[in-house]
């Protein structure tokens, strides 16, 4: 079963929301310059009340359809698209391999002084439950837990996105009837369209 957490981190699903980004962005500032260099100003372009029309009214809108203890998976769906970890299969096999060693070695009681040097919270936290003398299956059965509880988080927070990207179109439209009829307000005077 792949988990959600470590198919966020796959790079395809990184690179994927990074292009809509740099799309998203480049489109903004590409029509931003042009309005510039053919207007000589940006006020035709940039409409703060379709601003606060368009993103309040998604980020907002969408908000009612969580429950309120859930708000922070939102955050933390975000943190994880834009922070720059990103799994390493090689490494997780090698700090697992390096563990696997030592407890063999030195025994699994050996381990309880360098839990606080292993990163992934996950193996970590299997690290913990085997000094504290857990049964296999034990283990096992806790951890997977923890990702499924990990998992319906993230899904929170990837489903609001999600609807937010969804929504906010409908906003836009909105955002752009309040600039139509803005524009139509300035009719009377002929020189501001010059």
């Amino acid at each position: 079963m792949i988990y959600l957490k470590y198919w966020i981190n796959y790079p395809i699903f990184r690179y994927s929301v990074w292009i809509y980004f740099y799309y998203r962005f480049f489109g903004f500032w590409y029509t931003f310059a042009r309005s510039f260099l053919r207007w000589g100003s940006s006020s035709n372009s940039i409409q703060p009340p379709a601003f606060l029309i368009v993103i309040p009214s998604t980020l907002l809108g969408v908000l009612g359809s969580v429950l309120a203890g859930k708000i922070g998976y939102i955050i933390k769906a975000l943190k994880m698209v834009f922070s720059g970890s990103v799994v390493n299969p090689e490494k997780t096999k090698e700090e697992i391999l390096e563990i696997a060693n030592k407890a063999r070695k030195e025994g699994i009681l050996s381990l309880e002084s360098s839990i606080d040097e292993i990163k992934d919270p996950l193996i970590k936290r299997g690290v913990e439950l085997m000094v504290l003398g857990m049964d296999e299956e034990s283990i096992v059965s806790i951890l997977e837990a923890e990702l499924t509880k990990e998992e319906e988080e993230l899904k929170i927070g990837v489903e609001y996105w999600k609807t937010c990207s969804e929504t906010s179109p409908t906003m836009g439209l909105t955002g752009a009837v309040f600039g139509l009829m803005h524009a139509l307000t300035q009719l009377n005077d002929p020189n501001k369209f010059s």
